[in-house]
């Protein structure tokens, strides 16, 4: 005998006969839906920007590109990880008030793959800290403050996964806490730190002062974003950590972390051409952009403390670093012509 499907409206017709439950969802299942919507933006965001980078940069170093293709996976997981947890709520088990009582294993996908990118990226920003400044105290301590931010994430999700109902969520507050405060605090430091080094160096040269200057606003909009957003999750959550607004609103930190990277990856070319069009200034004494984004040999930047001053001392651009600044020149003008085409 086969099994008749009952009507679509005698499904439906108990689900929605109770208005106040479904009121109820919108601080849970809508917050979740509402941070995927969001996620995706910036996902698609990120995946254009990833395009333009393999496309323009294909000198850059192997490990470079690994780190960017690393990223991309992870964030592509989570954001895979975002579906699946709506599907579960809103589709598999709409309608089961039990199900929806518990925290089940997408929400912590979510949380490790967020602290890894948000991980991977911070160190891609200390890095860069680390070869204008040669700091052997401050970037040490950078990335403990990442790690630990990293160690929060993964510490929330065991919580969540030995105290699964909604209703133990208060059991993750101080992880919750270590971590978005760690992230944005990395930040915050990040930002702070490399903009104070930028504006203590010292230079007579217009293309070096420029350089200085374009690096000094891609430092605060390096800080911004994903410290604003962690503290926002943060005072959501601590407000009300029964819902899952917080969640939704953390659910596009992991893209915005890779956003940054991008950002800084992919304006070298704008950076350079500004200053390349500097008139009056030396064309053999400057700032390389290696020496502030990619790990290069050679290099022709030395920031050395005299007298508490830090100077910048410009030395005589050898045969080999000449070559790569017109290798990043030809490569610049090359992506232009194929933007224009």
């Amino acid at each position: 005998m086969i099994k008749r499907t009952p009507p679509l409206e005698l499904i439906l017709t108990p689900l929605f006969s109770n208005k106040m439950a479904l009121g109820a969802l919108d601080k849970s299942l809508g917050g979740l839906m509402a941070g995927t919507w969001v996620n995706s933006y910036f996902f698609m965001i990120e995946l254009i920007m990833c395009y333009k980078y393999f496309v323009r940069y294909r000198s850059d170093p192997t490990w470079l590109k690994m780190i960017v293709g690393m990223t991309l996976l992870i964030d592509t997981v989570s954001t895979i990880d975002h579906y699946v947890m709506i599907y579960m709520y809103a589709i598999t088990h709409w309608g089961d008030q039990e199900f929806l009582k518990r925290q089940y294993w997408p929400l912590p996908a979510y949380l490790v793959t967020t602290g890894a990118s948000a991980w991977i990226v911070q160190q891609f920003l200390i890095f860069r800290f680390w070869l204008l400044s040669k700091n052997k105290i401050i970037t040490p301590f950078l990335m403990l403050t990442s790690l630990a931010a990293f160690a929060g994430a993964i510490v929330t999700a065991v919580v969540i996964i030995k105290h699964p109902t909604y209703a133990e969520r208060a059991e993750a507050n101080i992880s919750v806490t270590v971590w978005l405060i760690a992230s944005a605090g990395s930040d915050i430091l990040i930002a702070a730190i490399l903009i104070y080094t930028l504006q203590r160096m010292k230079t007579s040269f217009r293309k070096t002062q420029t350089l200085i200057k374009r690096l000094t606003i891609l430092a605060i909009q390096t800080g911004s974003p994903g410290s604003v957003v962690a503290t926002i999750g943060l005072i959501v959550y601590l407000n009300d950590n029964e819902n899952n607004i917080s969640v939704g609103i953390a659910f596009s930190l992991g893209r915005i972390y890779a956003l940054t990277m991008l950002h800084n990856l992919n304006s070298r070319g704008q950076i350079f051409a500004s200053t390349a069009n500097i008139t009056g200034a030396s064309t053999t004494m400057h700032l390389s952009l290696g020496d502030t984004f990619l790990l290069q040999s050679g290099h022709n930047l030395n920031v050395n403390d005299m007298n508490g001053t830090p100077q910048v001392h410009v030395e005589d651009v050898k045969s080999r670093h000449k070559e790569e600044l017109s290798s990043m020149e030809s490569g610049y003008r090359e992506a232009e012509s194929r933007d224009v085409r």
